[in-house]
């Protein structure tokens, strides 16, 4: 029911968006070169010819996920390289051109997959993924920094899941799209910081970056809608964290720091639970045993007398001597408290 609504929604406002016989004479093209050595050269061409960033990269993900036999990952590679490439030497601004191709790839992944009924929010998480950890390679190359990227994305992605599912009015549809959406980015953003061997604390910055940006973008762009914000914005906290694996602590400061920015969401529900957890490996149930001494401390006296008499002629004096020993002894009761994180 919900593919069908996408469909349906998401075809109403493409119509409006993209010259379609123009993106169909791509689309043929495209699939006749299915070889990754020309996937590059016809992404090119499209740019040169359509001149739209989101365009050409809605009908390359499209045509990839309708040719099965097409790797994504490595499609979505393609596609950034040859986005980043061909705005830098366009004297584009790059950083624009890859939130435009972000927003027309997670189009055609959301149309795409609800077309031929495939499982639209793994696709969506999947594709988002991608989309960012391949932005990320390919704008590292270009001295561009992870953090503009990851904004650049999920600015794109917001925009271009709310195009596509908001006109249905479906809390459950946009639910399940954002927080799809959000696991993916924070995912992938995580996993290309990794590969290209980030310090922990450059790591942490791109993923602070990437949940405020994906909240942030989801917030604006659901205000234009009718639907309400607050289980949608919810849904994209819950899928930043979902997504962030052993990482949840970075997601968790950088929601702390949110709270004025959304007032209508309960952050402290999201953020205490990790925050409180910080000694465990986030993702998996762990216990932590914390000891208290409780120490008793007896006294126990015992007095002893020693009588000295000393005989004159004349009299008898006798003498008492009082000594005292103070024994101390000494229990100690430990206490145990175990203390199991909330997130498993």
């Amino acid at each position: 029911m919900r593919n069908t609504l996408i469909t349906q929604n998401s075809k109403s406002v493409l119509k409006k968006m993209f010259n379609v016989s123009l993106i169909a004479i791509m689309a043929i093209m495209f699939c006749v070169n299915t070889s990754m050595a020309d996937v590059r050269e016809d992404i090119i061409e499209q740019l040169k010819v359509v001149q739209s960033y989101e365009e050409v990269a809605k009908t390359v993900i499209s045509n990839a996920i309708m040719n099965q036999g097409m790797d994504i990952d490595e499609i979505s590679k393609i596609l950034m390289e040859a986005i980043v490439d061909f705005a830098t030497e366009m004297s584009d601004d790059v950083a624009q051109s890859i939130q435009e191709a972000s927003q027309g790839a997670i189009v055609g992944t959301i149309q795409t997959t609800a077309q031929v009924g495939m499982d639209v929010k793994k696709n969506t998480s999947i594709a988002s993924k991608t989309i960012v950890k391949n932005a990320i390679f390919a704008s590292t190359k270009a001295n561009i920094p992870a953090t503009q990227v990851v904004q650049s994305v999920s600015k794109g992605t917001a925009n271009g899941v709310v195009m596509v599912a908001a006109g249905s009015s479906d809390v459950g549809i946009m639910m399940d799209l954002t927080e799809g959406a959000s696991e993916g980015i924070i995912n992938g953003t995580i996993e290309a910081s990794t590969s290209i061997g980030q310090t922990e604390a450059a790591k942490t910055e791109a993923i602070n970056a990437a949940t405020k940006s994906c909240v942030t973008a989801i917030k604006t762009a659901i205000s234009t809608t009718a639907i309400e914000a607050v289980p949608i914005i919810e849904a994209t906290i819950s899928g930043a964290i979902k997504g962030s694996g052993e990482n949840k602590k970075a997601v968790a400061d950088a929601l702390v720091t949110m709270k004025n920015d959304i007032p209508e969401v309960d952050l402290d529900k999201y953020t205490v639970p990790i925050l409180d957890s910080t000694t465990f490996d986030a993702g998996d149930t762990q216990e932590e045993e914390e000891k208290e001494d409780d120490t008793t401390t007896t006294t126990t006296t015992t007095i002893e007398e020693t009588t000295t008499t000393t005989t004159t002629e004349k009299e008898t004096t006798t003498t008492t001597t009082t000594i005292k020993w103070t024994t101390t002894t000494t229990t100690t009761t430990t206490t145990t408290t175990t203390v199991s994180s909330p997130y498993r």
